[in-house]
């Protein structure tokens, strides 16, 4: 994705973005959702991350930060519950992620899916 911040005259603050290269899924750092929240031009919610651009751009939160099941994308409460789930869940399956030998991994960005887009 791409975004292209626009301040005020005379002014540092934000007074509208340009988003081009809209992907259907995209994985947002929870660094870049509070630098646009501090700066006016995100909203977040608990399910949604809207950019606001013209029209606005709407994301569902699919996946947070935190451990996840590498086998069926369960969330997990830490390396010790994910090493507990992959042993009494997935003992025997294969691993096809082979960048994850554990059977989790730690995603350290916010996962979303883009809705279509809202009209402004």
């Amino acid at each position: 994705m791409r975004l292209k911040r626009f301040f005020g005259f005379g002014t540092d603050e934000v007074s509208h973005v340009n988003v081009s290269d809209k992907n259907v899924y995209h994985n947002f750092s929870p660094r870049f959702i509070v630098r646009g929240v501090q700066e006016g031009w995100i909203t977040f919610t608990r399910d949604t991350l809207t950019i606001k651009s013209n029209p606005p751009v709407v994301y569902t939160i699919v996946r947070g930060p935190g451990h996840y099941c590498c086998f069926c994308n369960e969330k997990l409460g830490d390396s010790t519950d994910g090493k507990l789930h992959v042993e009494t869940v997935h003992n025997k399956e294969e691993l096809t992620d082979s960048t994850h030998p554990s059977g989790f991994r730690k995603d350290n960005f916010y996962f979303c899916h883009r809705e279509d887009e809202v009209s402004g």
